[in-house]
């Protein structure tokens, strides 16, 4: 595993396995389809939160640098693999 995924609540902490695979798999997905927006990602992302917001997508802040809050509940896996792509791109 390249980055630190980091649960932020207990109810997140029992799908932590779950929550791995997904990004593990996007995380390949990309890898295979474009090895520099992998490599970018690898270089700059640290740290995956997780979380289960209502109405909240994904942040990152540029305070922050290589931190990525990610709802991985109320989207789909199309959406985390552009919210994976696009937070690492926003703190760079």
């Amino acid at each position: 595993m390249v980055f630190n995924l980091h649960m932020s609540s207990k109810e997140l902490d029992s799908d932590l396995d779950h929550f791995k695979s997904k990004i593990e798999l996007a995380l390949s997905i990309i890898k295979e389809a474009n090895p520099a927006l992998y490599t970018t990602f690898i270089n700059f992302t640290k740290v995956i939160i997780p979380i289960n917001e209502k109405g909240i997508v994904s942040y990152s802040m540029q305070s922050l640098p290589g931190f990525s809050s990610i709802n991985t509940f109320e989207r789909d896996f199309l959406d985390l693999l552009d919210d994976l792509l696009h937070e690492t791109v926003i703190t760079t």
